[in-house]
């Protein structure tokens, strides 16, 4: 088999699927089930670039608005692009969202996703050590449907969620030490929590996880720590076992009836740090507010 090195020496794993550091407040990206919102129509907008000084390394963009219906429903649609050296990929989604309050202090949700993504591989930017042309080696540009379903708990002082944003596998490309091979990006499971904690002084602690699992990896864990003040700045720190140490920050406009945040991903793995400036990720939330 004829090794595909790429132009690039650093060692990575191509990621299946978008990540976050943001990953409460773009929560919509792993659960359908989010597609709600009793007070106004909402937009999320998020950009994302790891491994700042690597060519054609991770970046991802998402687009997400949501709108409760009324008799319980909320619709939402998705557009995440996403680009992961020689693959792109354009990720579309509908979502419906069915709340049930189950007591005086519980609502649960029910999330459906309809939808697909648009998948490219472009082999033309692979170098070869062949003076011929490999004949498998060839572009890949399809739309490869798929469903999604998630639950969600929300009380007043925390939320549990569970979401499966896509439940099929399908097959793309995976990269290994610069050699490509054909794969299957198979289905993640998110388990997410998260609890409101109210301190002295107008402060609050908000600690939150998720567990992200795929069949054939180790479970993955995201812990974030996060304190607000006022309810105008929220801060704090993040974790992603034996991967990532972030730093967080978000500020409320409430003129504008928006969030906007900035987080900062440093990677634990010395070899890396020394090869890559870590990875940047910007959000912004919107509420549009119902007229009375």
């Amino acid at each position: 088999m004829l090794a595909v090195v790429v132009l690039f020496t650093t060692t990575a794993h191509g990621q299946q699927e978008a990540v976050s550091s943001f990953f409460v407040q773009n929560s919509h990206l792993y659960n359908p089930a989010w597609a709600h919102d009793a007070q106004a129509m909402e937009i999320n907008v998020m950009s994302r670039s790891q491994w700042a000084n690597v060519a054609n390394a991770p970046n991802t963009q998402l687009f997400q608005i949501s709108k409760d219906l009324g008799n319980n429903v909320g619709l939402g649609l998705l557009v995440v692009n996403d680009q992961v050296f020689v693959e792109k990929q354009t990720v579309l989604g509908l979502d419906f969202s069915y709340k049930l309050q189950v007591s005086d202090a519980h609502d649960l949700y029910f999330g459906l996703r309809a939808g697909g993504s648009f998948y490219r591989a472009d082999v033309d930017q692979l170098r070869t050590f062949s003076m011929s042309v490999d004949p498998a080696l060839v572009n890949i540009n399809r739309f490869i449907p798929n469903i999604g379903a998630g639950l969600h708990l929300q009380h007043q002082a925390y939320f549990v969620s569970l979401g499966l944003p896509r439940l099929f596998a399908a097959d793309r490309v995976s990269e290994e030490q610069g050699v490509y091979t054909d794969a299957k990006q198979r289905p993640h499971a998110y388990v997410m929590g998260g609890y409101y904690l109210p301190l002295a002084n107008n402060w609050e602690f908000q600690p939150s996880s998720m567990l992200s699992y795929v069949p054939g990896a180790p479970v993955s864990v995201h812990l974030n720590a996060m304190f607000s003040y006022n309810n105008t700045i929220d801060f704090g720190v993040g974790y992603t076992t034996n991967e990532t140490l972030s730093g967080m920050v978000l500020w409320n406009v409430p003129t504008l009836n928006a969030q906007v945040g900035y987080a900062y991903d440093s990677s634990l793995v010395s070899s890396l740090n020394s090869q890559m400036n870590g990875s940047h990720e910007l959000v912004l939330k919107i509420r549009l507010q119902a007229k009375n």
